[in-house]
C-alpha cells in the first residue's frame, strides 16, 4: 500500500474492513497493552477481556476502550490466568511471548481456559539476531522460528493449524513477524451406536 497510494486506502482502513467480517464469540487478549488492536475487535465480540501485567497500560486500555459494553479490563499473569478453564472462544497473544518469562507455561494456561474447537492466535517476531535492538522494550526471548512455535503450541496440546512467517518489515533490520493459529479439539462425542466418534 506505500507504493500505490490512493485517499483512504491504509493499513488502518484495511483492518477495521476485515474485522468486520469477524464474529468472535468470548475473546481474551493477553498482553493488550493500552488496548490499540482490541479497539478494532471490540464491535465484533460477545465479550472481550484485556489483560496486562503493567497497570499504566491496563488503565489506558480502560480509557481507551470505555465506551464498549461488552469490554473489561484486568491486571492479570499470563502464567497464572484468573479464570476458569474453558471460558474463552478465542485467544490473542500479539506480540506477547517474546516478553513472557516462561513462554511454554504461558501457551499451556492459554490452552487450559479456551474452549474446545476454541482458537489461539499468536503474532510474534521470528527468531532473530538483533537484541540489542529489541531488549530495550522488555523482549526477553529473541523471536520464536514458525517450527517452534508450532512445537510450544503442541505441546500445550494446541493442534496447530498454521505457522508461516507472515510479514517482512521494509527497514533494516528486516524484522519479521510469525502467525501461528492452533485449535483446541473437541471432545471425542459418542455416536448412535454407542461408539466414540469425533465432535
Amino acid at each position: 500500500m506505500e507504493r500505490h497510494y490512493s485517499p483512504g486506502r491504509t493499513w488502518q482502513s484495511l483492518a477495521v474492513g476485515l474485522a468486520a467480517l469477524l464474529d468472535l464469540g468470548d475473546v481474551l487478549d493477553v498482553g493488550s497493552g493500552d488496548g490499540a488492536a482490541a479497539g478494532y475487535l471490540a464491535p465484533y465480540c460477545r465479550s472481550l477481556t484485556c489483560i496486562d501485567r503493567n497497570p499504566r497500560m491496563i488503565e489506558a486500555a480502560k480509557e481507551r476502550l470505555g465506551r464498549h459494553e461488552n469490554v473489561r479490563t484486568e491486571l492479570a499473569d499470563v502464567h497464572d490466568l484468573p479464570f476458569e478453564g474453558a471460558a474463552f472462544d478465542s485467544i490473542l497473544l500479539f506480540h506477547t511471548l517474546t516478553y513472557a518469562e516462561k513462554p511454554q507455561r504461558a501457551l499451556e494456561e492459554c490452552a487450559r481456559v479456551l474452549r474446545p474447537g476454541g482458537r489461539v492466535v499468536v503474532l510474534s517476531l521470528d527468531a532473530h539476531e538483533q537484541s540489542e535492538i529489541t531488549r530495550p522494550y522488555g523482549e526477553r526471548h529473541a523471536g520464536f522460528t514458525p517450527r517452534v512455535l508450532k512445537n510450544m503450541l503442541g505441546r500445550a496440546g494446541l493442534d496447530v493449524t498454521f505457522a508461516e512467517v507472515a510479514c517482512r518489515e521494509m527497514k533494516k533490520p528486516h524484522f519479521q513477524v510469525v502467525l501461528s493459529i492452533a485449535q483446541k479439539a473437541k471432545p471425542a462425542s459418542r455416536n448412535g451406536n454407542g461408539k466414540r466418534g469425533r465432535a
